[in-house]
């Protein structure tokens, strides 16, 4: 081998403690697969530098402050070169924080690789005193249950789906009418049905006692240890990964739902349910398609750092709008792991349902938007129509709107109430 192509070989490094707390690892949070090598000392195992070169979506150079250099590449994990990788003794880390192949006794193996935030990160971000955007990675990995009803799973009856909402702690009227709608609990029972809220913490000390005493009457609460914050709703997110990988692994589908959405739990039960229940790696939603969605950097509600997607003008992955998302449960577990791995970042749709999926990688975003509305108008002139409404999912922000909807599908869909509800429930 020539001296020129053998520059072209670089040692795969052990330097991961500090490339996971390097801040350049916020503008790749996107990465599937990631190779990392080291300029150091000489190849003792080698790839060609060409070939890593073609198949990398992504590239860096690191310096650190000893001098030394690392070249980052990032692979997706489909590609070939990835799957080689994977067969062979080179070092490889797979989405479950798990790492394969390093020579432990090399010169730059760091035995002491930390995959999870620095406790300081933790406590600071629980305790609010300082801004989350200084989160290296979701705080809610590992973080305790503040309220945790872990059995609502236990006894769901096969097959059966979980619907997850994202709901804020001083939310009690909207947690009140879907309780009273479309997630009555006279027609979950039959079906296989779940539903569990989730939210962060207040700091209003009546609120807090308000919130333990709805989980003692309707235990179907989930309460994480975070500030329940627009700005954390990816933790939020992650949570419910995490909960539903611990707690209810028996799923055989998951919706998840804001709280100001109201859901058509007929077509979701007659036919969304059969359709989707046997899908594997799929995300059924709102799609936003890879480059199509800018990066909003000026001030506003969703101003993104210029540190974070740097030099990028819009999200480079595909990802959904998270107000309705149909997940095949399968991939839950590896989404919350993969979260391990992906830095912190606060746009909890693309972190939730694009980093991630992509992370993991062959997740399938399947469009469903034609059924589903933000237009409150809309929703409630599709459900008081003369024909029957094809929205599974429409807006219900304002107070008395999931009521006047759900009051008029159970007129529009008369069969289909009469299937699943009990003959009390049934409009006269």
């Amino acid at each position: 081998m020539d001296t020129a192509k053998s520059t072209n070989h670089l040692r795969l490094s052990a330097r991961l403690r500090r490339f996971l707390l390097a801040p350049i690892l916020t503008t790749i949070a996107l990465l599937a697969f990631t190779i990392h090598f080291s300029l150091l000392d000489g190849p003792r195992e080698s790839l060609d530098f060409n070939d890593v070169s073609k198949e990398a979506s992504y590239k860096s150079v690191l310096q650190h402050s000893d001098g030394s250099m690392d070249v980052i590449f990032n692979i997706p994990a489909s590609s070939n070169l990835a799957r080689q990788l994977r067969q062979t003794k080179h070092g490889t880390k797979d989405v479950f924080g798990n790492f394969k192949g390093f020579d432990r006794s090399g010169t730059h193996m760091n035995k002491t690789i930390s995959r999870y935030p620095p406790p300081s990160a933790i406590s600071e971000n629980i305790t609010g005193r300082r801004s989350i955007k200084k989160t290296l990675y979701p705080i809610t990995l590992q973080s305790p249950y503040l309220i945790n009803n872990a059995h609502i799973c236990k006894d769901m009856k096969r097959p059966g789906m979980l619907v997850i909402v994202h709901t804020a702690t001083d939310h009690f009227k909207r947690r009140r009418s879907i309780r009273e709608t479309w997630a009555n609990k006279n027609i979950l029972k039959n079906h296989g049905l779940k539903i569990v809220f989730l939210f962060g913490l207040t700091n209003n000390k009546d609120t807090e006692i308000m919130l333990e005493n709805e989980s003692v009457v309707h235990g179907d609460i989930v309460q994480g240890n975070f500030q329940d914050t627009y700005h954390n709703l990816t933790h939020k997110g992650v949570l419910a990964y995490r909960w539903i990988s611990e707690y209810c692994r028996n799923a055989d589908l998951i919706v998840k739902v804001d709280d100001d959405m109201f859901v058509n739990i007929f077509l979701l039960l007659e036919i969304y349910f059969p359709k989707y229940k046997n899908n594997t790696r799929f995300m059924g939603c709102q799609v936003r398609e890879k480059g199509t969605s800018p990066i909003v950097r000026d001030k506003s509600k969703w101003q993104v750092n210029r540190d974070e997607f740097k030099n990028m003008t819009h999200y480079p992955v595909t990802y959904c709008n998270g107000y309705f998302v149909i997940m095949s449960p399968g991939i839950i577990r590896e989404l919350y792991r993969a979260s391990f791995m992906t830095p912190f970042f606060w746009v909890d749709d693309v972190y939730l349902y694009g980093l991630l999926p992509y992370k993991i990688g062959k997740v399938k975003h399947i469009a469903i938007s034609s059924n589903l509305t933000l237009s409150q108008e809309a929703g409630i002139k599709c459900f008081t129509g003369n024909t029957t409404c094809k929205y599974l999912g429409a807006y219900a922000f304002k107070e008395g709107v999931m009521e006047k909807l759900w009051y008029a599908s159970l007129s529009m869909f008369k069969d289909l109430a009469a299937k699943y509800l009990p003959r009390e429930l049934l409009l006269t």
